[in-house]
């Protein structure tokens, strides 16, 4: 198979597997929609998650910035 073929087995295999959760489950259109859009940020994030550090109580520190909120840390 090339390139075109295998993403055209790629696509009708994802219609496929949304059109028997649709029945089987009597899922709608909406939560399949966040179910793809939830796979598709984590295959473009390679499966990265940030969350913020609600315990962080330093607050009284000057240099404080959302990046520090949210866990990033400079190196």
């Amino acid at each position: 198979m090339d390139y075109h073929e295998q993403t055209d087995a790629l696509t009708y295999d994802f219609m496929n597997v949304i059109n028997r959760y649709r029945e089987e489950f009597d899922l709608n259109h909406q939560t399949i929609v966040g179910v793809l859009e939830f796979v598709k940020l984590d295959l473009m994030t390679d499966g990265v998650c940030f969350v913020a550090d609600l315990d962080d109580d330093d607050e009284d520190d000057d240099n404080d910035s959302d990046a520090s909120t949210w866990g990033f840390t400079a190196d």
